[in-house]
């Protein structure tokens, strides 16, 4: 039982890296882009752009890219030949290493490696997970950092050590540079974390300054970064069409203040939640989803309900609350920028959905009839 977690590693590690060449069938634009300047990193420490060691991409002559992709591909390039296979094992370390870290999550929430392998397990099959594992595109790079930052907050809770605190937002802040939307969400997950940390500031009052050290060194590159290359946020609002960048920043925000875009963006939040979305057509994009299946397995629709509703039973609920708010803001980033049915853009909500489920499991276990937990092993195998 002691290396139960090899278990979901080792299927992941077979799941994802099995016909990487095959499937998916081609190399996209961005899995070009981000091989090509990987490989030159590798091999003189220059881009393609002969910048040494950037802290960000120019990609596809349209935005800069984050940077964490290309330095884990790099790296894997420095060992390996650059050939269609090599290139998506990044992903393929990066997916599993999700599985590793919400197996160790869900036993520090529930004391039990049963419920650790359950959570493992549903991450690992989640469609719009497996897809992302076998693809060298940064959306799902993000998830690591996020659930790093959640385990180490469960640490944090039980040890209440000032240094794993940092670390948690190290992490974060780290999250940051990982993905586009991550400037968003590592944002609102560092907010959460403070306003999760309110009730404990009179106990500990170098919380925040802990916190908030952790949160911004990563971002400290950033100031040199922009002062030479300025473009790079403006290139990123105009790319993804946040506000007309020909306006001021304060008048672009003035813009996403409006009544009729405030009720736009919020239909489109909203319509993440739809359940043919969730279960049944998946991402728009074909390079993001096969539009066969949903985001989630079918048995997430009897499972997050229960889980939800077992959250909010337990006493010590106040982490559980941490998990569903995390849940529900997944689609803000996307919803933002008035991207609809676009999993791809918050793949954060995978391994919050897993955990969640997981509660589900837990509500049809503790019940005294056998019919009921046979029926909870149904919707596992499901």
């Amino acid at each position: 039982m002691k290396f139960l977690f090899l278990l979901p590693i080792i299927i992941a590690v077979v799941l994802y890296s099995v016909y990487l060449k095959e499937v998916a069938i081609h190399l996209n634009p961005d899995e070009v882009v981000f091989s090509l300047n990987a490989y030159s990193i590798a091999k003189t420490g220059f881009d393609e752009n002969n910048r040494f060691l950037p802290l960000y991409f120019w990609h596809l002559g349209v935005m800069w890219s984050t940077p964490i992709i290309v330095y884990l591909t790099a790296l894997v390039l420095k060992i390996l030949p650059l050939t269609e296979e090599v290139i998506r094992i990044p992903s393929v370390i990066i997916g599993s290493l999700d599985i590793l870290l919400i197996y160790f999550i869900t036993i520090k929430i529930f004391k039990r490696r049963l419920y650790g392998l359950i959570a493992s397990l549903f991450l690992l099959l989640t469609p719009p997970h497996f897809i992302h594992s076998r693809l060298l595109l940064d959306n799902l790079y993000i998830v690591p950092f996020m659930l790093a930052w959640l385990l180490l907050m469960t640490i944090f809770l039980e040890r209440k050590n000032l240094f794993v605190l940092f670390l948690a937002t190290f992490c974060l802040g780290i999250g940051v540079h990982s993905y586009h939307a991550s400037k968003v969400m590592m944002s609102l997950y560092f907010l959460m974390t403070l306003i999760y940390l309110i009730p404990e500031i009179k106990r500990q009052k170098m919380l925040i300054p802990t916190a908030l050290l952790g949160f911004c060194i990563p971002l400290l590159p950033l100031i040199p970064w922009l002062s030479k290359y300025p473009d790079t946020l403006t290139d990123q609002v105009k790319y993804t069409g946040l506000y007309d960048t020909n306006l001021s920043p304060l008048e672009g925000i003035k813009t996403l203040l409006t009544w009729q875009n405030l009720i736009s963006k919020a239909s489109i939040f909203i319509s993440y939640f739809s359940p043919n979305f969730l279960f049944f057509s998946g991402d728009l994009s074909l390079i993001h989803s096969t539009r066969e299946v949903g985001i989630f397995l079918l048995s997430y629709m009897i499972l997050l309900p229960l889980g939800i509703i077992n959250i909010l039973k337990e006493q010590s609920k106040r982490f559980g609350l941490f998990i569903i708010i995390g849940f529900l803001s997944s689609p803000i980033a996307p919803a933002l920028i008035g991207n609809q049915y676009r999993v791809s853009k918050e793949l954060v909500i995978l391994p919050f959905a897993a955990i969640i489920a997981t509660f589900g499991i837990k509500f049809l276990l503790s019940s005294d009839k056998k019919l009921i937990k046979i029926f909870c092993m149904i919707l596992v195998m499901a």
